[in-house]
C-alpha cells in the first residue's frame, strides 16, 4: 500500500469495548507496512516516534516538540523512496517542529528537513560542505529523494 495525500488520515476502527475512531499518521501507516529489506525505514520510523513523545520547549533555545503535521509529511516523503538497502539515517529535531533526517554515505551526505506545514528541504553535502543550496520539494517531488540516494548508493 504506497501512502497518498488521499490517504494521510486513514480511519481505522478500534475495539475497545466501545466502537472508537482513532486516526492514523501517515508514517504509522508507512511503519505497518515495512519489509525486513527496509530496515533504514524501520529505525528512522522508531527515532521520529520517539522524538514526537520527547519533544521539549527548550526557553530562549526553541520549540523542539515535533508536530503531528510534520510526522503526517515525512511519512508522506518517506513512503516515496525506493531504495532498499541504505544505511540508517540520523534523525534530529529542528526549532519549530520540524526534524531533519540526514544519510551519511562515505564522504557524502543527503540531508531532508520537514517542517511543519508541509515545508520539505532536500541539501547534499560532501565532505561537510553544501554542494548545491538546498532545494525546496513540493508534494510532487519528494522522488527527488529516492533520485538523491541513488545517486550517492551508485557511486
Amino acid at each position: 500500500m504506497l501512502v497518498t495525500a488521499e490517504r494521510d488520515n486513514l480511519l481505522e476502527r478500534v475495539r475497545d469495548g466501545q466502537h472508537t475512531l482513532r486516526t492514523i499518521s501517515s508514517a504509522q501507516l508507512v511503519s505497518q507496512t515495512v519489509s525486513v529489506t527496509t530496515l533504514w525505514l524501520s529505525s528512522v520510523l522508531s527515532s521520529l516516534g520517539d522524538l514526537q513523545r520527547r519533544g521539549t520547549f527548550v526557553a530562549g533555545v526553541g520549540d523542539f516538540r515535533v508536530t503531528e503535521q510534520t510526522m503526517d509529511c515525512a511519512g508522506r516523503v518517506l513512503s516515496c523512496i525506493r531504495q532498499h538497502f541504505l544505511p540508517t539515517p540520523s534523525v534530529s529535531p529542528v526549532s519549530g517542529g520540524g526534524v531533519a533526517i540526514s544519510w551519511n554515505l562515505n564522504s557524502e551526505e543527503i540531508e531532508l528537513i520537514v517542517f511543519p506545514n508541509d515545508r520539505v528541504l532536500l541539501s547534499k553535502m560532501e565532505e561537510g560542505e553544501l554542494t548545491q543550496d538546498p532545494i525546496e520539494l513540493g508534494p510532487n517531488e519528494y522522488s527527488k529523494v529516492d533520485s538523491a540516494l541513488g545517486e550517492i548508493m551508485a557511486e
